[in-house]
């Protein structure tokens, strides 16, 4: 049965329609079914009939269309409120690991199995730039450290760090540490490269989008990778320093220069550890069956600040002991606040294991996320201890220095106890470690497991044992400990070239860059970019 057309309205009435019956926002934008509705009503009228005529035939057309955006819209704003109503359904909905990065806003919000829309443009783009995207840069630091570490390793031992490698002494050094070192350059600028790219963008959505921060800071998932900013910024600082003064002799500046970003990683680290937790207690909810070891991402970064720290003091023992105590102070001080919170995390984490099984599928790769608190630990509490057994002495010689107290018994006390606590640490990586490789093995037997930027779970947190572990090997002088850092560090370039292929590729073509805590946006933060008609030609498609 087909019915008569009509004649359009004019835009000027269509338009009073529509402010009186309240579809305008809070800023005087139109809602997305009250733009289709005025762009059907400016359309021509052969348009305009055959979408009458479809409509009232089929059920389809831009009047069926409006309608479908106008539920979805009514939805979408009254989506907080029900959930608020639900009780401990919606909670364990809210807490659940499904709301992975691997899942587009509209599965997530829709419950089906789409997939991932392509971002296009710059500003869309900017728009769905996640803090995940920092671990990006995290692990790609964790390569040029260990090509660091691993001439250190294998240079000649001497028990006097000053006459070392930990010292500027290029003559002392063999040929493969140069070797190394000259890789390690290249790679530091390639990552210096993507975290600055990566911090404009970053910068820049919160400044286009300052509705998105508050919805970042409340998402269960996404706030906690707010802390891999700060990583990969102290895995930066880690390098300059070690590259610029030791292995090309450059002077104190990359040192100094070093030392200012690290006060300033210093900051964003405890903010994180202080900041995260809190939206979690306050503003988030969380059930022990949702919980993953992503829980340790806010409270890591001030264990990665002191590991930092302990290689500054080690440079600056000699020439600025009073900055070099300041440093070793704060490093302390930040190892204490992250590392006790992440033993606390793991054992809740742990629980949740044995109670609830593995992680889901989407998120199975933060099993290895456990291994960095314990390596980034491990070689905070022996390389701080190594330089307090040289920097104490000097300090509490120094005329007006306050702290004659700090003798060289102290210096070993510490010492002694940042080698047991090493030890120890390591070895609980090392089960981890064994955990989460047969766990994702056992994942891997039941199906191909679907990439997702998540996967970079594998890399930093990898690299932060084997840092602990080639820590270890250096002060006992173990050939076992070598020959293990070693084969794991090639293990680690394998893992690494796996992860940043697809993920180049992803980002290319804007597959990956997506961002669940847009689905609780009312409006698309995009409209005021966009022309009217753009929608209703999406909305027909």
């Amino acid at each position: 049965m087909s019915t008569a057309p009509h004649e359009a309205p004019s835009p000027s009435l269509e338009l009073e329609r529509i402010a009186s019956s309240g579809a305008l926002g809070e800023r005087g934008y139109l809602d997305p079914s009250a733009r289709l509705s005025l762009v059907a009503s400016v359309s021509p009228p052969g348009a305009a009939a055959a979408g009458a005529h479809g409509s009232s035939s089929s059920g389809s057309g831009p009047h069926a269309e409006t309608s479908a955006a106008s539920s979805q819209t009514s939805q979408r704003r009254t989506g907080p409120r029900q959930e608020e109503k639900k009780g401990p359904a919606s909670m364990s909905a809210a807490a659940s690991p499904e709301d992975d990065v691997s899942k587009p806003p509209a599965a997530a919000e829709r419950g089906n199995s789409q997939p991932p829309k392509r971002s296009r443009g710059v500003r869309e783009r900017i728009l769905n730039f996640t803090p995940s995207w920092f671990s990006v840069s995290m692990g790609t630091g964790g390569v040029h450290i260990l090509l660091l570490l691993l001439g250190d390793v294998w240079a000649p031992y001497s028990s006097d760090y000053t006459t070392s490698p930990h010292a500027s002494n290029t003559a002392a050094l063999t040929l493969p540490t140069r070797i190394l070192r000259w890789f390690a350059l290249p790679v530091l600028l390639v990552n210096i490269c993507i975290f600055t790219t990566f911090i404009a963008a970053f910068t820049s959505r919160y400044i286009m989008f300052p509705a998105v921060l508050p919805l970042t800071l409340k998402h269960p998932q996404k706030s906690v990778f707010i802390g891999t900013l700060p990583m990969a910024l102290l895995t930066i600082v880690s390098t300059v320093s070690q590259i610029g003064t030791r292995a090309f002799d450059l002077g104190l500046w990359p040192t100094l220069l070093a030392v200012s970003l690290w006060f300033l990683a210093v900051v964003l680290s405890l903010a994180c550890a202080v900041v995260i937790p809190y939206m979690m207690m306050i503003h988030q909810r969380h059930l022990l069956e949702g919980t993953t070891a992503s829980l340790l991402l806010p409270v890591v970064p001030p264990i990665t600040a002191a590991a930092t720290g302990a290689g500054l003091v080690e440079i600056l023992t000699r020439s600025h002991p009073s900055l070099a105590f300041t440093v070793l102070t704060i490093s302390y001080i930040c190892n204490g606040v992250g590392l006790m919170l992440a033993l606390m995390i793991l054992v809740l984490y742990f629980q949740r294991l044995l109670l609830f099984h593995q992680p889901a599928r989407e998120v199975i790769i933060s099993v290895f996320l456990p291994l960095g608190p314990c390596g980034q630990g491990a070689e905070a509490l022996l390389h701080l201890g190594q330089a307090s057994l040289y920097l104490f002495p000097t300090i509490s010689t120094l005329p007006g220095s306050g702290v004659p107290q700090l003798s060289f018994p102290v210096g070993q006390a510490l010492y002694g106890a940042g080698l047991i606590g090493a030890l120890h640490l390591v070895g609980l990586g090392c089960w981890f470690m064994f955990l989460a490789v047969a766990i994702v093995i056992r994942e891997q037997s039941q199906g191909k497991l679907p990439f997702s930027l998540g996967w970079w779970a594998a890399t930093f947190p990898l690299a932060s044992l084997l840092i602990g572990i080639g820590r270890c090997a250096m002060v006992l002088d173990s050939l076992t400990l070598r020959i293990i850092f070693t084969i794991l560090c090639g293990a680690y370039g394998v893992i690494y070239f796996s992860v940043a292929i697809p993920t180049a590729r992803g980002f290319i073509t804007g597959h990956l860059l997506v961002a669940p805590c847009l689905a609780d946006l009312p409006l698309d933060p995009l409209r005021k970019y966009r022309d009217p008609r753009e929608d209703y030609d999406e909305a027909k498609a």
